[in-house]
């Protein structure tokens, strides 16, 4: 596995009775910095999959671009789907550096020593001419989790105290899914542990 990638987990699920999911994500680990994205599609089924693949898609061809480019231009190509929520993230791994922006309801955390920053996002969607984009920066030291989810995932969960011993991987993340999931939506979640 790419080192980058030794601290990372993701998971995905559809809503029960739907065979796609109408979440998605993008991990592009390639160059620096590390880019990480969680779309959610509009609804659930298959119009909610193209729209959050499409958006991905889209995203891994525009990574060389700062954030608020890729949001605009995304918005742009993603006028004739449903839309999506969309939270992108860029850590940079030499200046421990983090830089968040999101539009709709995905949710980013923070987390640090047990203490819980929520990252902010702008009303609207992705597809639809969003406005009002808000860029954050933070410090992200060795040790802290970034932590993004889609609003399958109940903003009440204890992502914090799951977290406090937890590895960083692929297990933990389709475990706290499985414990978190809606079963009224599609669920996704990506967990970071900055090393």
């Amino acid at each position: 596995m790419n080192a980058r990638l030794a601290n990372l987990g993701l998971a995905l699920r559809p809503m029960p009775g739907e065979s796609v999911c109408g979440d998605q994500v993008g991990v592009w680990s390639d160059e620096s910095p590390l880019r990480l994205a969680l779309a959610d599609g509009l609804g659930h089924g298959p119009g909610a999959h193209q729209a959050a693949a499409r958006a991905i898609q889209i995203l891994s061809a525009l990574r060389h671009l700062p954030i608020d480019a890729r949001f605009q231009r995304c918005d742009e190509q993603l006028l004739d789907s449903r839309g999506v929520a969309l939270a992108l993230a860029d850590i940079d791994l030499q200046a421990h550096y983090l830089t968040h922006a999101a539009v709709g309801n995905i949710r980013s955390l923070l987390l640090r020593q047990g203490r819980i920053t929520r990252l902010g996002g702008a009303r609207g969607i992705v597809g639809a001419h969003f406005r009002n984009l808000y860029l954050e920066q933070h410090d992200f030291l060795p040790g802290d989790w970034l932590v993004m989810f889609s609003d399958g995932i109940s903003e009440g969960a204890q992502i914090a105290d799951a977290l406090q011993d937890a590895e960083p991987n692929q297990a933990t993340a389709e475990a706290l899914l499985e414990r978190w999931a809606s079963p009224h939506d599609d669920a996704s979640l990506l967990i970071y542990q900055h090393a």
